[in-house]
């Protein structure tokens, strides 16, 4: 399949002159291209908006599909989405509506890598279960998502029969078929997205961070979003999706891998086409769906997930939502941080006297609102405080146009204040907020306020999960684990604190587990055992 080309060529100046006839208040603002999907032309506006305007006749009803609906479901959804803030009017210079809608920060999903992928699981299946309420009359129908895939039969066969020689045909046939004899879907019609593939989303942060282009929302059977799952994720994962997304009878489940296998094929052809990521996600979702672990009949029913016994050593507490799991024998030891006392780094040499600590490979954030924040407090930081001062106003904080991480200047996270500095050696950040009288709590990156305390989190039964809450070990540090020197959680040089763990590193825990969470965990290990 060839990427379709447009059909009007637009420009800069283009753009501009819509933007001073329409919203003059935005014409000012720096504008730069950032690319053209299957359908829209996208530029983006200043720093906090994107102006997308189609490319094809074909499209035009789409973008007013989007200004119709979008906004109004926008409120109930629990990831960015891009309802329009402005709406632009077709000009004899420019036939067809356009939108400006918001900038999301973040890598599309088919360019990206999912370091996450629980997280962007259970992220995905909320989502998805938030929007997959019954639509009202009028919502958009559409030929091509959502229909009986009996309606899509001759697409399949055509696609299947151009690629004969880059998959397996009957596995993919086997699939279908059984797909197809299900028959259409039964009760009412939900709200869809349409087109859930990964270039679709933004990762940041290495996880789920935004769902975009609603193009084709309309209302129909959800196995068309379902799909979008088995797109995107490892299928290490699926059930870490379907625990929240909640129940998936045995026909919804074969009638998603119906749609995954159609989704595959059309983005395989389009990747040979020339779009290289299109074709690695194309053969990933057909690997997964026709493989052996899809083939199997355990994964034509929603995954009911198993959980493990509890480890010796374990404090449990059930909040209804979720079940915690606290290593109870970290918790009572007397670990404490030895940054500036000892600390031996988490490099492949001990270098005490460097004052690196957990700080050499930067900092992971959250999502797409930590970054903000991050940014934000970054720029009010003073030069004496703040050491790497002149390195981030000329090149950033961030490691790169993601923003997922912390840029490394040096050996060293950026904010990272060396031995010696005349404003204070450590983070930037944490000295800064005590300058301020607030808690460094609020001001830093969450996973370093975290550390040493680690939440893994897995299903549960129904739509519960399990949240074990642990000693963050070697093997928790990714391939830097393989090379350290030393890990303070390891032997017994950092355990020489005068309190322990729960106590020193109340407030952390507190803010990880929820103050009534960690109020019955203190009354419990209190408690003579």
């Amino acid at each position: 399949m060839e990427w379709p080309a447009a059909e009007i060529e637009v420009d800069e100046a283009l753009v501009r002159e819509l933007l001073g006839q329409q919203h003059p208040d935005l014409a000012s603002l720096a504008l730069r291209e950032t690319g053209a999907g299957w359908d829209n032309t996208l530029w983006r506006l200043g720093l906090g908006l994107l102006v997308r305007l189609p490319r094809r006749a074909s499209a035009a009803p789409l973008v007013v599909n989007e200004q119709r609906w979008l906004a109004e479901l926008a409120p109930r959804l629990p990831l960015p989405v891009p309802a329009p803030v402005r709406t632009g009017r077709p000009t004899d210079r420019f036939p067809w509506p356009w939108s400006v809608v918001p900038w999301f920060d973040g890598v599309p999903g088919d360019r990206a890598t999912i370091t996450q992928p629980d997280d962007a699981a259970r992220r995905l299946g909320r989502f998805l279960k938030a929007l997959h309420q019954e639509a009202s009359a009028d919502a958009p129908e559409n030929p091509w998502r959502g229909v009986a895939l009996a309606e899509r039969q001759d697409t399949f066969d055509e696609r299947l029969e151009a690629l004969a020689a880059e998959i397996d045909v009957d596995a993919a046939r086997a699939v279908w078929d059984r797909a197809v004899e299900v028959g259409p879907p039964p009760g009412p019609a939900v709200w869809l997205h349409g087109d859930m593939h990964p270039a679709n989303t933004l990762i940041a942060g290495g996880t789920l961070s935004a769902v975009i282009d609603f193009g084709d929302i309309c209302r129909g059977d959800p196995a068309t979003d379902l799909a979008g799952a088995w797109m995107l994720l490892p299928a290490s994962s699926m059930d870490r999706f379907h625990a929240a997304y909640g129940a998936v009878d045995d026909a919804l489940a074969k009638r998603t891998l119906g749609w995954a296998v159609l989704f595959g094929l059309m983005l395989l052809g389009i990747g040979l086409g020339g779009r290289p990521t299109y074709e690695a996600v194309g053969r990933s979702t057909l690997d997964k769906v026709i493989g052996p672990v899809a083939a199997t009949e355990s994964w034509w029913t929603r995954i009911v997930p198993r959980v493990e016994p509890m480890a010796p050593g374990m404090e449990e507490i059930n909040d209804g939502e979720t079940t915690w799991r606290f290593d109870r024998d970290f918790l009572e030891s007397r670990w404490e941080c030895l940054w500036g006392r000892g600390c031996l780094g988490i490099g492949p040499e001990p270098a005490a006297d460097l004052g690196l600590g957990c700080c050499s490979i930067g900092a992971d954030l959250g999502d797409e609102d930590e970054a903000r924040m991050i940014a934000a407090l970054a720029a009010a930081l003073e030069p004496d405080l703040f050491e790497r001062h002149a390195e981030a106003d000329e090149g950033g904080i961030f490691h790169d146009e993601a923003r997922i991480h912390t840029r490394v200047v040096d050996g060293a996270c950026i904010f990272l204040n060396r031995p010696g500095f005349a404003g204070g050696a450590g983070c930037a950040l944490h000295l800064a907020a005590l300058a301020a009288g607030e808690s460094p709590m609020e001001w830093k990156p969450s996973v370093c306020w975290q550390l040493p305390v680690k939440v893994d989190w897995t299903p549960g039964p129904g739509d519960t999960e399990v949240a074990t809450v642990h000693r963050w070990t070697r093997q928790d540090w990714g391939a830097e684990g393989k090379t350290m020197a030393w890990c303070c959680t390891e032997g017994e040089k950092a355990y020489v604190g005068e309190r322990r763990v729960i106590d020193s590193l109340g407030a952390e825990l507190e803010a990880m587990v929820g103050a009534r969470t960690y109020v019955e965990l203190r009354r419990r290990m209190d408690e003579p055992l």
